[in-house]
């Protein structure tokens, strides 16, 4: 099978896992929307504004783990280590080291937050943030839910 076509067929299994996950909300973005929020995110965008989380703690923790593998479908692109293998996105071993300095004057916390957040904000080399956008676009998030997803990618070293 051509590299192209095993790609084209990976992204529509993780894009049906991701909507079928998508914590019971079964909106789903349309390709309008999404080129609206690509360009929007191209342009001069406002960083979105950083709020304090809730308090690390075991339960906060869990909760995250399971959004990670379940109805937040991180896993279908990002890979932990005994966790999850997904194939498209960065994998995110140690990513709360890498965190704490990828950019300056930001805490782990900061970083992590604002990269769920706004999901094209910080990229590694080769990522495709259209791709992203169209996936994250049908991914509804609270703010406990970011909470709980940094909470558990802060564990993460």
């Amino acid at each position: 099978m051509r590299r192209p076509t095993l790609a084209l067929i990976i992204l529509s299994g993780i894009i049906a896992v991701v909507v079928g996950c998508s914590g019971g909300d079964t909106t789903v973005a349309t390709p309008t929307a999404a080129v609206e929020r690509a360009q929007a995110l191209t342009g001069a965008r406002p960083t979105p504004t950083f709020r304090a989380a809730a308090p690390i703690n075991a339960e906060t923790i869990t909760a995250g783990r399971e959004l990670f593998v379940g109805g937040g479908g991180c896993s279908a692109c990002h890979a932990i280590d005994d966790v999850a293998q997904g194939l498209l996105g960065p994998e995110l071993n140690g990513i709360a080291t890498v965190a704490e300095g990828r950019i300056a004057g930001y805490t782990a916390e900061q970083y992590l937050w604002e990269s769920i957040v706004d999901s094209c904000a910080y990229t590694v080399e080769d990522t495709d943030c259209n791709l992203m956008l169209n996936v994250m676009s049908t991914i509804v998030l609270s703010d406990a839910d970011v909470d709980a997803l940094v909470a558990f990618l802060l564990q993460q070293r």
